[in-house]
């Protein structure tokens, strides 16, 4: 990957327009305004971050907010700042990229997880809706089971994480 181009005023763009259109609605409430205020300036904000990353930039340690739970326990949340939010999504448009080609061979027959979408490199969507992928994985599922294959397979990500 490039540095360059990591950096590049078209990269960050691409970056701000995917943070600011995700669909991580419970997190992005956190910044609704700071988003409005950066956006008013969006050019001249962008052109200084890039600057920044050519030597002056450094990450900030993210804010910790502890929401509590149903259960009664505390779920932690990490906010980043919002030029951090920024690079990052910069660093996943430049690796994404670079491994969509390799990826292709394995999503909709073994791989079902998020899916980035076919104009991946200029979409401001950077992955195909959940819905999409789940519905490749029922047909995949049905076809299977009318081949006659009789398994039950049982996944609880939640405990994973």
């Amino acid at each position: 990957m490039r540095y360059e181009r990591l950096t590049s005023p078209e990269n960050l763009t691409l970056a701000w327009r995917r943070i600011t259109t995700g669909m991580n609605f419970s997190y992005k409430r956190f910044f609704r305004p700071l988003y409005q205020a950066y956006e008013a300036g969006l050019k001249a904000n962008l052109k200084l971050l890039s600057e920044k990353l050519s030597g002056a930039w450094k990450p900030s340690p993210p804010q910790k907010l502890f929401m509590p739970k149903p259960s009664g326990l505390l779920r932690p949340i990490g906010l980043l700042n919002l030029e951090d939010q920024i690079v990052l999504q910069a660093v996943a448009n430049a690796f994404a990229r670079k491994l969509k080609v390799r990826r292709k061979a394995v999503e909709g027959t073994q791989v079902f997880s998020n899916i980035l979408p076919s104009a991946a490199d200029g979409s401001i969507f950077f992955l195909e809706p959940w819905q999409t992928s789940y519905a490749r994985f029922r047909k995949k599922v049905e076809r299977y089971y009318s081949a006659g294959y009789r398994w039950i397979a049982h996944f609880d990500l939640s405990a994973f994480f």
